[in-house]
């Protein structure tokens, strides 16, 4: 008898059952994904170590492998890379792609909802430099999302128009389309259960070992990434700068000063310079400062700023999207002194850290 050949895409922890119930039904487990020393490739009859975005070169394998159904779990982009794989290779799949929308659209679901008469929060969409009378008649506290992404990704409960417009570069960040959707807190009760938080005993225990498995699972995910995607890795972390620092475009050149000296005397700065989020030491700079006498921290950075960008504006360098001081108030007006005397205030971000 043949058996049928299923492809899973994804083989971390948590597609190990899902790979051995395959098994155990005599099904041929195929799978796929860009982590090469994952649990669940120990446990498929066979895997393949390609990026999971890479729908092309599955759909080859698909062929190659004559697959008769692909599955996965657990990810919301895994989903929508099954769909796709699936269409193009002409697989059984349980979800088709003219469907998708009402799974990454939530004002498509929302309207879904309507028209089945499906209960549903109140809400409104929203784009970029929304009116606050567009939220007169909703009710606070609400509920704030990316219109166009699924999970958890930036959302949030705000209490006021003040607290949505602070936050709706971050709530946009990982969306497409740039619009949110604001919808009204619902406040509901479920007929015979009630809700409550262990605050000691066994049940707290078990919550807070619920939650360090959580971050823990957290934690490898983005070291894989980053061992796996080191592009991908450094590129969510300058997103999460720009958004953070309300930057008009990703950091990918940082550079970070700070000051030093030995009981008042002998001066010195350094600059820290980042690319792609990765140090960049080739780039990194010492200064002996000269103009300064005695301890004076804000002269010596105010000096070391100007000293690093007068030369790169004479060697016609390209400046940083970002400068980091290490200081406070007084450390960075000193920096943005040294840029104002240099011609370049507003052409470069910069921040202060205490």
């Amino acid at each position: 008898m043949i058996k049928q050949r299923l492809l899973i895409l994804g083989s971390l922890r948590e597609f190990v059952q899902l790979i051995q119930t395959a098994k155990s039904r005599g099904i041929y487990t195929i799978v796929c994904d860009g982590y090469p020393n994952s649990i669940g490739k120990t446990f498929a009859d066979k895997s393949y170590d390609i990026d999971v975005g890479d729908t092309d070169r599955i759909v080859s394998i698909c062929q190659l492998e004559r697959v008769d159904g692909i599955i996965t779990s657990f990810s919301d982009y895994l989903f929508e890379c099954m769909v796709k794989i699936a269409n193009k290779a002409g697989l059984k799949c349980y979800f088709s792609p003219e469907k998708l929308d009402y799974y990454r659209n939530k004002d498509v679901m929302k309207q879904m909802f309507e028209k089945l008469k499906i209960p549903t929060a109140k809400y409104k969409r929203l784009g970029i430099g929304f009116s606050d009378s567009e939220l007169d008649d909703m009710e606070f506290p609400v509920v704030v999302k990316p219109l166009d992404k699924y999970g958890s990704r930036g959302v949030l409960v705000l209490y006021s128009v003040e607290e949505i417009k602070k936050h709706f570069d971050f709530v946009c960040a990982t969306s497409e389309v740039k619009e949110i959707l604001v919808e009204e807190a619902m406040d509901f009760e479920v007929e015979g259960a009630s809700f409550f938080t262990p605050q000691r005993g066994d049940k707290r225990a078990l919550l807070d070992l619920s939650a360090r498995n959580a971050k823990f699972y957290r934690l490898e995910r983005v070291k894989q990434e980053k061992l796996v995607h080191p592009e991908r890795h450094s590129d969510r972390i300058m997103e999460q700068i720009r958004v953070d620092f309300r930057l008009q475009e990703k950091p990918e050149h940082i550079e970070c000063f700070d000051n030093s000296n030995i009981q008042g005397e002998h001066a010195v700065s350094a600059c820290v310079v980042f690319r792609s989020a990765k140090p960049s030491k080739r780039d990194y700079r010492n200064f002996n400062i000269k103009t300064v006498v005695g301890p004076d921290d804000f002269a010596s950075m105010e000096e070391a700023v100007y000293r690093r960008y007068k030369r790169m504006l004479d060697e016609n360098q390209p400046l940083p999207q970002l400068i980091v001081i290490d200081g406070g108030k007084g450390q960075l007006s000193a920096s943005l002194k040294a840029l104002d005397d240099l011609g370049i205030r507003g052409q470069v971000a910069i921040v202060g850290i205490a």
